[in-house]
């Protein structure tokens, strides 16, 4: 009975309850396109600082690499917020587990929360009329890392100077810090930092070092790295020249002889040999075959028969000896003497004494003659 009556009066009263009902409808339609669509909106852009600890670093946002992170804000004002009025952060030392801050103490992906406070004081009255997107972002951790890494010089084109090259080369500093997540850290050690291209026309001095200020490609790091440069950091490469070494075989060097005795003859004396150098391209081009001093030292030769002879090569200044014959064989003779006409001194002397005594007895018979023909010339006047 008593339902019923409530019914009853419920229906009796139905146009004034549908009339506060359209009124509270329309109320609420108004303030919701007031609040949306009849103040100016202000859309800012603005990028994420992430906090840390020194232990943990974010490297990954959603599946892909953290270079650059933001969040979309809108405010609901007449006035226009400025930029610089609003700072966005994650903290990378607390994540959201289950709608709880729990510490990052180990490498994964987890859930950190976007932080948007307002710094200036005129902006703060409407920081209820903001709105921000996303309020969560999903990130990658991994422990933070340092390295060293070697910066390697490169260079282009050629040296005007001929005969000459690059022989030594110091860059300095040659090496860098970089720091970042475990991950990124490895990758980049594993790849030496090149320098910009230097043209090697630029060198131009083959005595003295040249000092040229070069460039590092820091681009090509991974832009998540971290490097302890500044921008008044300078890197020096200093470079060296010298000669181009090189080799070289020479044919026909003919072979001379030393230390041979008197009445000994070697019959193969006209012996050439070929000896390799090596030395600076610029002399070896310069050498002639008689120039190189090869002699064969025949100190042990005592008498006629085949010996085989050590050598001893000699090259020219500026260079070394490369490959060479150990030793040579030669034939060697008497020197035939020739006979002499005269007689020996005893013998000639006595000779002579024998010469004397038959003249004498020559010069006593002609004499004996001589007596015995005039005897017998004074008989015949007789």
């Amino acid at each position: 009975m008593k339902q019923k009556k409530f019914l009853d009066g419920i229906r009796k009263k139905k146009p004034e309850i549908l009339n506060v009902l359209l009124c509270l409808g329309l109320s609420i339609l108004i303030s919701f396109v007031y609040y949306n669509y009849g103040s100016v909106k202000t859309v800012i852009n603005t990028a994420v600082e992430i906090k840390d600890d020194g232990m943990m670093v974010a490297t990954e946002k959603d599946g892909q690499p953290l270079r650059e992170f933001s969040v979309r804000v809108t405010v609901k004002s007449a006035d226009k917020v400025d930029e610089s009025a609003i700072h966005a952060f994650v903290d990378l030392r607390s994540r959201l587990n289950n709608g709880q801050y729990v510490a990052v103490t180990d490498e994964g992906v987890y859930d950190f929360p976007v932080v948007v406070e307002v710094n200036a004081p005129a902006a703060a009255s409407e920081f209820n009329k903001f709105e921000y997107s996303p309020k969560t972002v999903k990130l990658k951790v991994e422990h933070k890392t340092e390295e060293w890494i070697k910066i390697i010089p490169t260079f282009s084109g050629e040296l005007s100077i001929k005969g000459y090259e690059i022989y030594e080369k110091t860059l300095e500093p040659d090496m860098i810090k970089i720091s970042g997540g475990r991950s990124i850290v490895e990758t980049a050690k594993a790849e030496a930092i090149t320098t910009e291209a230097i043209d090697l026309k630029r060198i131009t001095n083959k005595f003295m070092p040249t000092s040229i200020d070069v460039t590092p490609n820091f681009s090509r790091l991974d832009s998540r790295l971290k490097i302890s440069v500044t921008p008044e950091s300078k890197f020096t490469l200093t470079v060296k020249l010298s000669p181009i070494q090189g080799q070289q075989n020479y044919n026909g060097v003919k072979v001379g002889f030393a230390n041979l005795m008197e009445d000994l003859e070697i019959t193969n004396d006209s012996i050439y040999v070929s000896v390799s150098l090596k030395g600076s391209e610029i002399n070896l081009e310069k050498i002639d075959p008689s120039g190189i001093s090869v002699t064969a030292d025949c100190v042990s030769v005592k008498g006629a028969g085949t010996y085989e002879i050590p050598l001893t090569v000699v090259p020219p200044p500026g260079t070394s000896i490369l490959d060479q014959p150990s030793s040579i064989r030669i034939w060697v003779k008497e020197v035939e003497k020739a006979v002499e006409e005269s007689l020996p001194a005893e013998r000639q002397a006595e000779s002579e004494g024998e010469a004397e005594s038959e003249t004498e007895v020559l010069e006593k018979v002609e004499e004996k003659i001589e007596t015995e023909l005039e005897e017998v010339q004074e008989q015949e006047l007789l």
